[in-house]
């Protein structure tokens, strides 16, 4: 009988299976706790840019606009004795003026999806007066994997929104066009009933 380091050729071939299994389960586990991290990263990220987003409101009285998913809030320039802002660059900008004193910066650096590389973004959409703001998970087992988010084929980056946050009680689900639209009914409505 053949041995190769003490071992018997079955002895051997039931080592390097049972060797496999193991390599292939803890493989599989690492994936999952490394995806889980971005997502908790994703969460941590859009909650940060929501409570940024909700102060600049406070302070300004209206949201930044936006522009193809970006938040239009930076680099401000005066043309016309008009001030002027360009898209913010997700992880580059910041929210708000480091060049001036008198304005606060909501953040040093606007977060930006970890798989930017791989062509993951957020998506941020505003009229001013409400705003949503969506990443895409990639556990669709996570509790805030909003399967009405994904039915409105929002792209975040390569990848279709599933998470958002909203300004106050901003439905995620619908438009903001469509959800102003509602709220200028329902006073209609509430004035007609008054009188």
């Amino acid at each position: 009988m053949m041995r190769f380091l003490g071992f018997s050729k079955k002895e051997l071939v039931a080592v390097v299976a049972i060797l496999s299994v193991l390599f292939a389960a803890t493989f599989i586990n690492l994936q999952t706790s490394l995806q889980r991290g971005r997502d908790v990263q994703r969460k941590n990220d859009i909650r940060a840019i929501t409570d940024a987003l909700l102060q600049y409101g406070v302070d300004r009285k209206f949201f930044p606009p936006s522009y193809n998913g970006k938040i239009v809030a930076c680099n401000p320039k005066v043309e016309s004795n008009q001030i002027l802002f360009k898209a913010c660059e997700w992880f580059t900008d910041p929210l708000g003026d480091i060049q001036n004193n008198h304005t606060p910066v909501y953040l040093e650096r606007i977060p930006t999806d970890p798989h930017h590389n791989q062509g993951a973004r957020y998506h941020y959409i505003s009229t001013g007066e409400h705003f949503q703001l969506f990443a895409a998970l990639e556990g669709s087992d996570e509790p805030e994997y909003d399967l009405e988010i994904v039915a409105r084929n929002l792209p975040c980056g390569g990848r279709i929104c599933n998470f958002g946050r909203g300004s106050d009680n901003t439905p995620l689900n619908i438009p903001l066009e469509q959800y102003e639209a509602k709220l200028v009914q329902l006073e209609l409505e509430k004035a007609k009933s008054a009188q």
